[in-house]
């Protein structure tokens, strides 16, 4: 593949990614929802190799040479992957952002992700989670909540967690606690 099909290959993963997401968004019964789910871990599956196939052949796809699309893509691919690749490739994502060459604020969502998964808190406030007892969707509680904003600014988010808790229509407490999730 030349650089200008890797950079199409890399926008057609990124249009599979979204593709059943929107439709979940939009799903307005629970058995459209259901079937926008599970197309949707298939779809992701199906990405996910292909992505792991595409940066063992041609490397991290890098902004300079694939665009933001694709330096995008690498990102939500390994994102909506499982915790061991998110673990394998943070490093790797952190590199690459240091060097301009991925988003810096994707290092940090993904390290977000994984401390939650982990069932840690967080450090920029970029993951929320909702369960029966809590009802909405709670921003996951977050390490050291005081300077949040200062980190998040930081690591390229641009706007603040209590910005971001309102867009996203996410309830924001700084008082939960990990154990008020299960």
């Amino acid at each position: 593949m030349d650089i200008q099909e890797q950079i199409a290959f890399l926008e057609e993963l990124l249009d599979s990614d979204q593709k059943y997401r929107e439709e979940l968004f939009a799903a307005k019964t629970e058995e459209q929802k259901q079937t926008a789910l599970k197309l949707m871990v298939e779809q992701d599956e199906i990405n996910l190799q292909k992505f792991i196939h595409f940066v063992e052949t041609y490397g991290w796809p890098n902004r300079t040479v694939h665009g933001e699309k694709g330096s995008d893509v690498a990102f939500l691919i390994i994102q909506h992957s499982k915790l061991e690749l998110m673990e394998k490739y943070l490093p790797l994502l952190k590199e690459k952002a240091n060097q301009g060459e991925a988003n810096p604020k994707h290092s940090g969502m993904m390290e977000d992700r994984i401390l939650m998964w982990q069932n840690k808190k967080q450090k920029f406030g970029s993951q929320a989670m909702g369960n029966a007892k809590l009802g909405k969707s709670h921003i996951w509680p977050i390490e050291d909540v005081e300077n949040v904003n200062s980190r998040r600014l930081e690591a390229g988010f641009n706007e603040t967690i209590e910005e971001y808790a309102a867009r996203a229509d996410y309830v924001f407490d700084p008082t939960l606690k990990i154990s008020d999730f299960s």
